[in-house]
């Protein structure tokens, strides 16, 4: 079964937007969205894509803010492979990504 379907709000003070596009495929979902906000008086945009099977199970995560981005890999059996321009201290960092790879117990 094939079905699309199509939200957007906006954030509690009136100030953001989110779109989001979930779309179920004959073997997967996947969806998609934007966030325009400002964060600390500063507008803020991200993108994001969540890939999952049929039975719900994250499979790949994409978010791209300006020139940062984040993408996770999982296997299904507990495994997460990833790159991230993120630093240690939970910041973002201008340097060139690091790559990490994380077992989920």
């Amino acid at each position: 079964m094939r079905q699309t379907i199509e939200a957007s709000w906006t954030d509690w003070d009136g100030k953001g937007l989110e779109r989001l596009i979930l779309r179920e495929g004959d073997d997967s979902i996947v969806a998609e969205g934007e966030i325009k906000t400002s964060l600390e008086d500063s507008p803020f945009h991200a993108r994001y894509r969540i890939s999952c099977n049929k039975q719900w199970q994250t499979r790949t995560v994409e978010v791209t803010a300006g020139s940062r981005r984040l993408v996770l890999a999982c296997d299904g059996a507990g495994t997460v492979r990833g790159s991230a321009n993120l630093d240690c201290t939970g910041g973002l960092m201008r340097g060139p990504p690091c790559r990490k790879h994380w077992r989920l117990r």
